[in-house]
């Protein structure tokens, strides 16, 4: 098998997805994967979009009303955003 990112075969799996699919781990890229993922509904440069306003100040709301239901899929990519 080969990562799907950069095409390392330095894979290891790395437990399950909330669906029971196995995930695996790129020793090369650090990103994980599973094999034969469900395609993501909405296009990542609306996810983009939405991490940035975020970031620049938007609220949780606000995000929620301009995408609908995007709130739930950008929520654990903006663990970094937050002021500490």
């Amino acid at each position: 098998m080969r990562c799907k990112y950069c095409n390392s075969e330095r894979i290891v799996k790395k437990g399950f997805n909330s669906k029971g699919k196995q995930r695996y781990l790129c020793k090369t890229c650090s990103r994980t994967f599973v094999k034969e993922a469900e395609r993501n509904y909405y296009p990542h440069n609306y996810k983009e979009l939405a991490i940035r306003m975020f970031c620049e100040g938007m609220t949780m709301s606000a995000i929620y009303h301009k995408f609908f239901s995007l709130l739930d899929m950008i929520t654990h990519p903006l663990d970094g955003c937050y002021k500490k």
